[in-house]
This record gives C-alpha cells, sequence and structure tokens, in this order.
C-alpha cells in the first residue's frame, strides 16, 4: 500500500482527514494525494482545505481510479465526497456534531 503525495501539496491534516487518509489506503492500496492545504483568497467561504479538514485524491496516477459509490462506502458517515474529473474532493463535515 502506498501514498504518493504530490509535491507542494503538503499540510497538516485533522485527525478525522488523517482517518480517512488511512480508510481510503486500506480499501484502494494506492492513494494519490493531490491537495491538502492549498490557499487562495475567499476561499475560506467554502472549502475545508484551509484547516486541514479536506483533502482531493485519486487512486491511480493518471485517472479518478474508483466510483464515487466506492469512495463513499470506504467511509464513515461525516464525510463528504465531490467527485470531479480527475480526482475527488473529500471533507471531514459532520452534520450535528465532530469527531
Amino acid at each position: 500500500m502506498t501514498v504518493w503525495i504530490k509535491l507542494g501539496a503538503l499540510g497538516d491534516l485533522s485527525r478525522p482527514m488523517l482517518r480517512a487518509q488511512g480508510l481510503l489506503e486500506a480499501r484502494f492500496g494506492t492513494v494519490y494525494v493531490n491537495s491538502i492545504r492549498e490557499w487562495a483568497p475567499g476561499r475560506k467561504g467554502w472549502s475545508l482545505h484551509w484547516r486541514g479538514d479536506a483533502f482531493d485524491v485519486s487512486f491511480k496516477e493518471d485517472e479518478i481510479g474508483a466510483t464515487k459509490a466506492e469512495v463513499v462506502e470506504a467511509l464513515p458517515d461525516g464525510y463528504d465526497v465531490v467527485e470531479y474529473a480527475t480526482s475527488f474532493h473529500i471533507e471531514w463535515d459532520p452534520k450535528g456534531g465532530t469527531d
């Protein structure tokens, strides 16, 4: 099992996101982390990347490598999964409570 992290994508992850990374690695084997703590003006209003509660991943080097249903199934309640063309945006965003 391997986790590949894109150069420049490093940053601190919250404990729930570290848990998600481990669950995804256990399910899919190889995880390509494309973005963790990227910063952009105005992003705080809609993305949880800035506080370490989100990352973008794929499961094959140049393609998405899984279906959204497979990713959702691999994670417990409290995680949101958004599918993009080449990756998934995954964030810890529990409704009505925190971990």
